[in-house]
């Protein structure tokens, strides 16, 4: 699947992937875009990723749900390039990003997002690999810390 210069906003989703949900065989392709303001009630307010994913020159933002409430990478491998991830709500943890899988991340902002639990922005139990200028800040309660494996570039 391959979204350019779109928005994907104001959606809800009584399970996963309030924004997005990708499952199964194929891929998920990313530009110029934003996935905001949607909820999910049970985890992945804006994009649930279970395929491999590029995400580029985009903004999740605003999203909430229990678990995750910016992205959650499950199956699928996710490379984000110079992109944002702020702002998004959890009320359990991962504001920004949960990852059990394999997340590279290149000249990325993950930032203000919130979770009731730590972490509150990356919350990693797979691979994250960062390059570039990588800013996970300001988030609450934690940046990274709770996570089972260090997030490169991150601090408490």
């Amino acid at each position: 699947m391959d979204i350019d210069d779109s928005t994907i906003q104001h959606n809800t989703a009584t399970g996963i992937g309030g924004g997005l949900a990708t499952i199964g065989n194929g891929s998920l392709h990313l530009r110029h875009s934003s996935v905001s303001e949607n909820t999910a009630v049970f985890q992945a307010g804006g994009i649930q990723d279970q395929t491999p994913a590029v995400i580029e020159d985009s903004k999740v933002n605003g999203n909430s749900a229990a678990l995750g409430g910016g992205i959650v990478v499950i199956l699928g491998d996710m490379t984000m390039r110079r992109s944002q991830v702020n702002e998004n709500r959890a009320s359990a943890y991962g504001g920004g990003i949960v990852n059990v899988n394999s997340l590279t991340l290149t000249d990325v902002e993950v930032a203000r997002n919130t979770a009731n639990t730590p972490a509150g922005g990356i919350h990693n139990n797979g691979t994250v690999t960062t390059n570039g200028e990588i800013r996970i800040t300001d988030n609450v309660p934690t940046n990274c810390a709770s996570s089972s494996n260090p997030v490169p570039g991150c601090s408490d």
